[in-house]
């Protein structure tokens, strides 16, 4: 139950996630046809937000985020639902509508309440917002298919802003395939992947070793000398041509790959792959094709899917991904926790890695607390006999509370953002990399005691008089002890528990009764530096 809450929520702004939107979409569609009222969707997003993270910092972007959903979620009925999709992107579910003016009146408050400035760093920024709406049952899809709609409408509100508010999905304009805007869209994107496909590496590091042994393949189209990003292009792509731009990123890496092996250096790569190409003959057939005319180890390759229940449902997905398996192609599950049910079904499935959406995993450096998800997500992996990538890892001080943790894998904009073969082979491969916080780091004192709680716990249970008190107490080996002068509740807490420990190796306490302390005294000192980190953060 832990787990799935964590799994959809948001982090930043403690709202829904993309996750949760699925089911509550499902349940307020049936809700709207049981009592025929309307049901409005809308998506929105901050306009220009990448230039603002650019200019005032991620932390004031953050500020700027969470101010945001909070005053949404003001301007909202109380049985209206805001969810965060991830960055700046958010959806509203606006239920039991009469009369088209009910929807009108809500989203008049909406744009009342962000005509008023944000105060960032002191200083009042005006910022606008793009959205999208569509209606059911005058949009009569399917629940993908609403969301898909009003994302569109965001993205014509975007390119045509207009006098009007929000911009209403009309199917006439939007979701004919014929209309010349969305012709002329797919075959601009369409010709770039002709010659114009770049692929950029982002690297995963063996935090253990600090080096780097697995580097992930992006896609990216170059455009008059401007690469663009997968977002731009991606969701204007047939299912035929995403599948090519998988296949042209494999042959990139693979080339790549043999490059890197002939000048004596080696590393694994990484390359996506959605879900249902991998149910095609011809996808199996040109990865192992490609192996073979670059000589390339299937070792050395991983093929990250993208979790999705729809996949996992199909009889042939596991029969798709053993054969990859035979050939000695390593699987990993991407952007675990955006389906959680997919977690409880990894033992049915031949994959090696899972990696861990960043949702989980940034902003650590607020959130404390998140560690205790990060570490049951790694014990579930070791037990499942998988190695857990972190992805999201976006400073110094998150990278060693992770790496403290006993995370071995880890990712993210700390290390490195996406770059070109040249720059990995020049700053990355062969090389250790370092990046040691400052050793008085709180978050990375909480990570420590995390461990030590949860392995002395272990032992107390199994083998108490295997335990020497004194050196598992000793002032050089407990975290807690740099800390007693910072959080001085620390010193009596700590006083307590070494106590409990050796009562427990005495014997002279029943072993229920002194586990139940034990569990009692870390959940507080763990409360305590969690508190201490948030209130100064």
């Amino acid at each position: 139950m832990s787990l799935q809450q964590h799994a959809r929520h948001d982090p930043l702004t403690g709202l829904y996630n993309r996750m949760e939107l699925d089911d509550r979409l499902e349940q307020a569609l049936h809700t709207a046809d049981q009592h025929q009222r309307l049901l409005a969707v809308a998506m929105l997003d901050l306009d220009n937000f990448k230039v603002i993270n650019e200019k005032l910092g991620r932390l004031a972007g953050d500020q700027i985020l969470v101010e945001f959903s909070q005053r949404i979620q003001k301007s909202l009925r109380s049985h209206d639902i805001i969810f965060r999709m991830g960055g700046d992107e958010f959806v509203l579910l606006i239920e039991n509508l009469e009369r088209w003016a009910d929807l009108e009146v809500v989203m008049e408050r909406i744009r009342m309440t962000l005509d008023r400035a944000f105060t960032v760093n002191q200083s009042e920024l005006r910022i606008q917002a793009s959205i999208g709406v569509t209606v059911y049952p005058l949009d009569d899809g399917k629940a993908r298919d609403i969301i898909h709609h009003a994302d569109l409408a965001l993205h014509q509100a975007k390119r045509h802003k207009t006098a009007q508010f929000y911009t209403l999905y009309d199917p006439s304009s939007f979701y004919d395939p014929n209309t010349p805007q969305i012709i002329a869209r797919q075959q601009r994107f369409r010709a770039l992947l002709a010659e114009h496909v770049v692929t950029l590496y982002q690297p995963i590091i063996h935090t253990p070793s600090g080096r780097i042994h697995e580097l992930e393949a992006l896609a990216r189209l170059e455009e008059n000398g401007i690469l663009l990003e997968t977002g731009e292009f991606l969701p204007w792509l047939a299912a035929e041509d995403r599948r090519k731009l998988s296949c042209t990123v494999l042959e990139q890496a693979a080339r790549q790959w043999r490059l890197w092996q002939d000048a004596g250096q080696s590393v694994s790569i990484a390359v996506n792959f959605e879900p249902q190409d991998l149910l095609l003959e011809e996808v199996i057939q040109s990865i192992e094709n490609t192996l073979l005319r670059f000589q390339m180890p299937a070792g050395q390759l991983i093929i990250e899917v993208l979790e999705g229940d729809e996949f996992l449902d199909y009889a042939s997905a596991k029969a798709q991904l053993g054969r990859l398996k035979e050939l000695g192609v390593r699987i990993a599950l991407d952007d675990l926790g955006t389906a959680y049910a997919s977690l409880l079904r990894l033992k049915d499935y031949p994959f090696d890695a899972v990696k861990l959406d960043q949702a989980f995993s940034r902003h650590l450096e607020k959130r404390p607390r998140d560690l205790h998800f990060l570490a049951s997500m790694l014990e579930m992996a070791n037990g499942l006999g998988v190695e857990l990538i972190v992805e999201g890892i976006e400073n110094a001080e998150v990278f060693s509370a992770v790496t403290a943790l006993g995370i071995r894998q880890v990712q993210g904009y700390a290390i490195s953002r996406p770059i070109s073969a040249g720059e990995i082979s020049q700053r990355f491969l062969g090389q250790q990399i370092s990046m040691q916080s400052s050793s008085s780091s709180l978050l990375v004192s909480f990570a420590r005691f995390l461990v030590l709680a949860k392995g002395l716990r272990a032992v107390l249970q199994s083998m108490p008089q295997s335990i020497n008190v004194q050196l598992t107490c000793d002032n050089l080996s407990c975290p807690l002890y740099p800390l007693m002068n910072i959080i001085p509740s620390l010193r009596e807490q700590r006083a307590q528990l070494q106590q409990v420990i050796a009562d427990i190796v005495g014997n002279h306490l029943s072993s229920e009764y002194s586990m139940e302390i034990y569990d009692h005294l870390t959940a507080n000192i763990l409360n305590a530096m969690a508190a201490h980190i948030t209130a100064q953060s």
